[in-house]
Parts: structure tokens; C-alpha cells; sequence
């Protein structure tokens, strides 16, 4: 008989399975794991047929069913999970995945074929071990059937689909949490960016980068990473309810300042491991990326007051797990669960622990639950580089000091909180005085804590004008924290701003080494060579390794507007800043823009530009900084003189520019000028 060659299209929910680690539980044992594998499918197959569903024909370790209904297909991949979760097959425990969609499907011949079949098989890749991943398509038809936890994941971008598809992620509430996968699903937002002077203002980048993730820069060769180096990458919030990611946000963010105080292992930084975050990167792209040997990733559920943390130490090279834990414990419990995750992956990388660092890794920040969980809402919020995350996070972490008055973290988060808004939204006047107490406050109480001296630093800075003692901050933050990445970029500021460029190229270098896929690290080395040698070509080569991996990034575009101002081609320039506005406006943007109309001999322009300035000052807080390169680009010199003055009385960090900035150039001449220089301790 002739085979009907006739397509018969159907709308049906299709699932698609296989089993975690297949190919490496054949390479161990060939015979066993077919067995295995046929006996999970065979289970599968008999729920598939008591939910009305079909089993279609397929090789090796996979399951392919479609239904009519997309309840019931969603049934039945629940089924099947608590089925696998509770069962030994030949002596060893499987892990599947699965993935359901809900779309048009051909037949023909008893076969299968179409894009709702190629997306189940993206939405399966994406399960960890243990779940379900479906549409919103599906979860639109199942949400109120099930008492399971439904995780959102958000947009996805599957291989292959030409369009994202929004995705969520099934826990069902019976079967045995499993082990994470090598690869994890890591959610959305990189941090990405910093300013100028102070970590007021570098805060002020990073609240205007974009909320999309950055692209990694291309593949390079690079010489294999150290074995006893690891990233921590963002844990997943199992939960079902997003109010719980500052849980499982914080809980990273601790294990990797634990990890970092040991000498012997190097840590990638926070910045870069959360790049990864609400990605599906292979493990072995992730440590070529980071330059590590190892990844550690894991996932925290919240149920009351129970946690479930599950955690795994991958090794790069082969994809095998040094070492895997699961933890039921109370919530009470977070930081001794923290404490062991941390010393564990010591051990497992055989890192030799000094007395201290021990002594370190087993000692609590407070002994206090709710200060704690203040203090990870309080850092949960501070990422958020915004205005009102800090205001939050300002908030939080006054809460922790209240519960807790020792707690010397939270009152190095809250000298960050109280400067994050400097120079952006409140006048420095306000707000560094504050962060100077609580900096002092927490190294009164733990004097070895590197991101308080680091505050501390950045207060003496860019506020105090206390050129020496900033930087013995910055160098005794550094030696208690070498790889402490941020250290570094700021004291890089310093060096060069007082025209140290040789050493501030090398701290920035440093920075960016510690921590690659920080965007705004890669720009602030165009620092040097904008400041000192006035080698423009390679000020925009940083800003162009940036864009690379962002071209929506604002820092960047903001940093080769100044870079062609200060050549001199005002129009590329202009063209950059608008680009900048487009992304973030702020004040000190519109002030650039100004200044290029009024190098370019736009009077007018540079006149409206001054004139919205004031109107916006009359609506919230505008550095001086902003009109005062634009008085200058007009020739201006008294009213220049004049803004000059407002920025010193109000301490303005923009400021400790003077010695170095060629925007200044025209007044260096001006006795004025000079005395100013000797007022912040700049001697020309």
C-alpha cells in the first residue's frame, strides 16, 4: 500500500522529556542504563495513556506525547516527575526534564511535525531536573488547575524561534527536589554601569543602565583557568513568589563575599557572575568567560518558615560535580547554610584555610535573624539602581541597625545607601556626612571590612578632599581584599584625578581583569588616556569594547561624547550625547550637550540648553557641574567662577575634576582658578 502522503493539522499540547545525563550515565554503564530508561519509559508511556494522551514513537533516552488537552497533558508531566522522583530505577535515581506547548501540529504517516514541536523541545532544554517548563501559552489554560508553583521566567529567547516566548517553570509540590543541572536558569538584569567621581555618581550610571542583558564579548583564546578559582552564579528562586528573590539574590552575594576572603582561591565578582543571570549559558562558556575553573550555582524555595537550598559544584572542564548538598532547615538557620555552602567548596577545592579564615567563614555577621534578613532586603534593593531601590534600601538598613546595632555590614550598606544619591538627586552636603559616620560606625565594629574602608574612601575622596587618606583607605581595602574589584576602579578615579595616569590605567586594568563582564569597568579605562595622554583613539576603543556587548549602553555613549568633545569633534560628539539622553537624562548629560553646542559656536543652542537647566532645577536636584561647562564653552569666565563656587560650598564630587579635566582648560590661567585648586587640596 502506497503511504498518505496527506498532512492532517491539529491544534494538540505537546510533551517532550528525556533523561539528565544520559550520555555520561552510558559511558559509565551501557547496559544498566538502558534498562533503566526503559523501564522510566514505559511508566511515562502508561501515565500517557491514562491522561488520553499519545505516546509517539522515538529513539533513545526521550519521551514525545501529544493531547488533546493541554490539562491533562500538563496532568500527566506532573505524573510522570512524581513517578521518576520516587522511584530507583536498576539501583540509581533518573532526573528527566520536561516541556509542554500548546500549538499547530501536521501528521501525516503517524508522525509528527511543526513549531510547536521544535518550541516543547527549547521549553524542555530550559527544565532543571525534576520540573516542568511550559508556555504561556499553556500557562494561561493551567494556571488556576494546579496547586503546583508556577516560577516565571519571563521572555525567552529559544533556539532556532523566531520569536520569545514567555515561559514558566512547574515545581511539582510531591516530588524530591533534584539537583540543579550544569545548566541553570539564571534570570534577568545585569548591572552594568559607574560615574565619574564618587560612588554617588558611579551609582548614577548604574541607575540608568539598561534593564536588558548585556551580550558577552566574542570568544577569545585564552589560557585555561586556575583549578581553585570558582564564580557563584545567581541562585534561582524555586519559590513561586518574586517577593523572595532578595533571599536568593542575597544569598549569592554572601557566599561569594565569604569565598572572596580567602587567599587561596580566586572568586569572580559579583557583577559578572549576576551578567549570567536569567541566562541558559553552557557551564563550560560560562568559565571560559569568567576565566574559572569551577561554577557554583544552586536554588533556594521558601515554604513558611522552611528553606530548601539545593546547591552543586561544577567542575568547567568536564561537567562533573565535585561536590552537591541539599539543605531543609529553617529559615532562622540562613547564615550557618551560607557558612557550610561556603566552607564546603573549600574543602572540596582543597583550599588550604589559614587560622584566620577559617575562624572568618565560621564567624556571623549578627546572631540576630531579623536584622539579617533586613540587611539582604536592604542589598536586594540597593541593586536595583534606582532612586527608590536606595531610598528602600536606606531604610532596610537602618531597620537591621535598630534590631542590631553591632552589625557592622549593614552600616557599611547604609554608608553606600546615603551616598548612592549624591550628586544625582541630593546636594553631596546632605548625604556624605551621613555615609562618612556610618562607614566609620562599621569599621568601629569590624575594622577588617574591606567595603567599609572602600566607603570610607570614597567619602574622603570625593567629599573631604583628603587626598592621603582616601588612598590609604583604598589601599588597606585592597590589601584586606585583593580581588575586591570595585576597590580598585575607585582608587583608579583617585590616581587619576590627581594625574597619577600610569597607576590609575593599572588599577582600572585590574578591575576589569577581576571582574570582565562589568561594562562600566571596561569604560572607565578610557579615563587615563582622556585626562592625560589625550590619546582619543584609544579612550574610544574602551567605549567601543562596551558597545560591543551593548550598544544601548549609556556610560559608554556618555564617555565617547566627552572623548570627541574633548578632541574637539563637536559634532560626533552632539550625536553620542543625544544617543546618551535617549538612554538616561540626566543633568550632567544635558550640561555635556551645552557645552558641545557652545564649543561649536551654537550659541543659541547652548543658551536653551542653560535655560532648561534652570527650570529643571526649580523640579529637583542639578549639579552645578552642568551649567558650569557650559558658561565656560560660552566664555563665560565670571558666571563660570560663580557655579565654581556653588560647587565647592555645596562639596560637589565633581570637583576633584579640576587638576585633570580639559573642560577647565580656559580658566587655568585665572588666579581664581589657582586658588581654587589649593582650596580642594589640588595643588596645580
Amino acid at each position: 500500500m502506497e503511504p498518505d502522503n496527506t498532512f492532517t493539522r491539529r491544534v494538540c499540547a505537546v510533551l517532550l522529556a528525556d533523561v539528565t545525563g544520559f550520555s555520561k550515565l552510558m559511558g559509565e554503564n551501557d547496559e544498566r542504563t538502558a534498562h533503566a530508561v526503559h523501564r522510566l519509559q514505559a511508566i511515562a508511556q502508561g501515565i500517557v495513556s491514562d491522561a488520553n494522551g499519545r505516546a509517539e514513537p522515538v529513539a533513545g533516552d526521550a519521551l514525545f506525547a501529544t493531547f488533546d488537552s493541554v490539562v491533562a497533558a500538563v496532568q500527566a508531566a506532573i505524573a510522570i516527575q512524581r513517578s521518576v522522583a520516587n522511584e530507583r530505577f536498576e539501583g540509581q535515581q533518573l532526573q528527566i526534564r520536561i516541556g509542554v506547548h500548546l500549538g499547530d501540529v501536521l501528521l501525516r504517516d503517524g508522525r509528527a511535525f511543526g513549531d510547536a514541536i521544535n518550541i516543547a523541545a527549547r521549553l524542555e532544554a530550559l527544565a532543571r531536573p525534576g520540573t516542568i517548563c511550559i508556555s504561556d501559552t499553556v500557562h494561561r489554560q493551567v494556571r488556576n488547575k494546579f496547586d503546583e508553583q508556577f516560577v516565571d521566567l519571563g521572555q525567552q529567547k529559544l533556539k532556532n524561534i523566531s520569536d520569545p516566548v514567555h515561559a514558566y517553570l512547574i515545581v511539582p509540590n510531591d516530588a524530591a527536589q533534584p539537583p540543579a543541572p550544569q545548566r541553570g536558569l539564571r534570570w534577568a538584569i545585569v548591572a552594568a554601569a559607574l560615574v565619574a567621581t564618587s560612588v554617588a555618581a558611579v551609582i548614577a550610571v548604574r541607575q540608568l543602565a539598561p534593564t536588558k542583558p548585556a551580550r558577552a564579548p566574542q570568544s577569545e583564546a585564552v589560557s585555561p583557568p586556575a583549578r581553585k578559582s570558582v564564580a557563584v552564579l545567581p541562585f534561582v528562586n524555586m519559590s513561586g513568589d518574586s517577593s523572595d528573590e532578595y533571599l536568593s539574590d542575597g544569598m549569592t552575594e554572601e557566599i561569594i563575599t565569604a569565598l572572596s576572603k580567602l587567599s587561596g582561591l580566586r572568586v569572580a565578582a559579583r557583577t559578572s557572575s549576576f551578567f549570567f543571570k536569567g541566562k541558559n549559558e553552557d557551564i563550560e562558556k560560562i568559565g571560559q568567560q569568567l576565566r574559572v575553573g569551577t561554577v557554583l550555582e544552586g536554588s533556594l524555595r521558601k515554604g513558611g518558615t522552611k528553606l530548601r537550598v539545593t546547591v552543586q559544584l561544577i567542575n568547567v572542564n568536564d561537567g562533573y560535580h565535585l561536590w552537591s548538598e541539599t539543605y531543609d532547615e529553617d529559615i532562622a538557620d540562613i547564615l550557618a547554610i551560607e557558612s557550610d555552602v561556603a566552607q564546603r567548596v573549600a574543602g572540596a577545592l582543597k583550599v588550604t584555610l589559614l587560622a584566620d579564615e577559617q575562624e572568618r567563614l565560621q564567624r556571623r555577621p549578627t546572631e540576630n535573624q531579623e536584622a539579617y534578613d533586613l540587611y539582604l532586603q536592604g542589598r536586594y534593593y540597593w541593586n536595583k539602581f534606582s532612586e527608590d531601590g536606595f531610598r528602600k534600601a536606606t531604610e532596610c538598613f537602618e531597620r537591621a541597625i535598630d534590631k542590631d546595632p553591632r552589625f557592622a555590614a549593614a552600616y557599611a550598606g547604609l554608608a553606600d545607601a546615603y551616598s548612592a544619591d549624591v550628586d544625582m538627586y541630593f546636594s553631596p552636603a546632605q548625604c556624605m556626612p551621613k555615609a562618612r559616620d556610618a562607614a566609620q560606625r562599621a569599621l568601629a565594629i569590624d575594622p577588617d571590612l574591606a567595603e567599609a574602608h572602600t566607603s570610607l574612601a570614597m567619602v574622603e575622596f570625593s567629599h573631604d578632599w583628603n587626598w592621603a587618606g582616601a588612598e590609604q583607605e583604598f589601599r588597606r581595602a585592597i590589601a584586606l581584599k585583593p580581588d575586591y574589584a570595585m576597590a580598585h576602579d575607585q582608587y583608579g578615579w583617585l590616581l587619576a584625578t590627581t594625574g597619577r595616569e600610569d597607576e590609575a590605567r593599572a588599577e582600572f586594568e585590574r578591575a576589569s581583569q577581576l571582574d570582565p563582564l562589568d561594562l562600566v569597568f571596561i569604560v572607565d579605562g578610557s579615563v587615563p588616556y582622556i585626562w592625560g595622554r589625550r590619546q582619543y583613539e584609544r579612550a574610544l576603543d574602551q567605549c567601543g569594547k562596551a558597545l560591543e556587548m551593548d550598544p544601548n549602553f549609556y556610560w559608554a555613549h556618555f564617555v565617547a561624547a566627552w572623548t570627541h568633545v574633548t578632541a574637539g569633534d563637536y559634532a560626533a560628539a552632539i550625536a553620542e550625547l543625544q544617543k546618551a539622553r535617549s538612554l538616561g537624562d540626566t543633568p550632567y548629560i544635558i550640561g555635556m550637550l551645552g557645552y558641545a553646542h557652545a564649543r561649536a559656536g551654537e550659541v543659541r543652542e547652548a543658551e536653551d540648553v542653560l535655560h532648561d537647566l534652570e527650570q529643571l532645577s526649580t523640579q529637583r536636584y542639578v549639579t552645578p557641574m552642568a551649567q558650569v561647562q557650559i558658561v565656560i564653552g560660552l566664555g563665560q569666565k565670571d558666571r563660570a567662577f560663580e557655579w565654581l563656587d556653588k560647587m565647592y560650598q555645596e562639596r560637589s564630587g565633581f570637583i576633584t575634576f579640576l587638576k585633570m579635566e580639559p573642560v577647565f582648560d580656559p580658566l587655568r590661567s585665572d588666579p581664581r582658578f589657582t586658588e581654587l585648586l589649593k582650596k580642594v587640596r589640588l595643588e596645580p
